[in-house]
Formats: structure tokens, C-alpha cells, sequence
């Protein structure tokens, strides 16, 4: 009996199916795929912690605009 795993494949062309497998198999490319995780996971928690510190709610007020809002005009 065949794992689970196989039939997920089942639809796949095999060509397509020995690619992504032989790119999974990659230990390289594996390690690199972590160290970005890893990356994108720690600027993460460090945005969170900004917003925590500075109660700001998102990136408009990480990062100040180079052109203020104008002031409305007068009639």
C-alpha cells in the first residue's frame, strides 16, 4: 500500500512531480527557504514589538511621510 503522499501526487504530470521533488530534496535550497522564514519572522515580531512600544497600528506610522498633507484651502 502506497503512503498518502503518493496520491496527492497522483494528478500531477510526472515531469512536473520529479521537479518539485528533486527542488524539496534540495538541502541548499532548503536552508535558504529557512533563513528567510527566519528573517521574515523576526521582522515581524520586531514590527509588532514597535507597534507595542509606540501604539502605532501600521506601517504609515513606522515610517514618516516625506510630504506632509497640505492644508486645506480657504474659500
Amino acid at each position: 500500500m502506497r503512503p498518502p503522499f503518493h496520491t496527492a501526487w497522483a494528478h500531477y504530470d510526472s515531469d512536473l512531480k520529479a521537479a518539485c521533488l528533486g527542488m524539496a530534496g534540495d538541502v541548499g535550497r532548503l536552508e535558504k527557504y529557512q533563513a528567510l522564514e527566519m528573517c521574515l519572522s523576526r521582522y515581524q515580531d520586531d514590527r509588532r514589538q514597535w507597534q507595542l512600544v509606540s501604539g502605532s497600528s501600521g506601517s504609515d506610522d513606522i515610517m514618516p511621510h516625506d510630504h506632509p498633507t497640505p492644508p486645506p484651502a480657504t474659500p
